[in-house]
């Protein structure tokens, strides 16, 4: 969880106060039509119900805590590079995406 609230405020910091663009077009029309409140909930939900769904595949082979040790620190791992990218964005202000789609010609 915590990886997810820093996730969300460097999202916030570079999408609402910087020059990134979200890239999820879900998560972009949440922000469009329900402001970066809503996006923050669907960010949480998200996490708790991709936890909540894999429970029961953990259950079948281990207990829930060794499962979510490991797996939750993959997890954490890939929102912390996340969270890392949209630092990046806030302290350059360069979106390394569309430099690579401008790169590629293909923007």
């Amino acid at each position: 969880m915590a990886a997810t609230t820093a996730v969300t405020i460097l999202t916030y910091r570079a999408v609402a106060a910087g020059p990134g663009v979200e890239a999820n077009p879900l998560l972009r029309w949440v922000i469009g039509t329900h402001g970066w409140t809503a996006f923050a909930v669907v960010r949480y939900v998200a996490v708790l119900f991709v936890f909540a769904m894999l429970w029961p595949v953990a259950s079948v082979n281990e207990d829930w805590a060794s499962w979510s040790e490991g797996n939750g620190r993959l997890a954490a791992a890939v929102l912390s590079l996340n969270a890392v990218r949209d630092g990046f964005v806030v302290a350059t202000g360069v979106t390394p995406t569309l430099e690579l789609l401008r790169l590629a010609g293909l923007r």
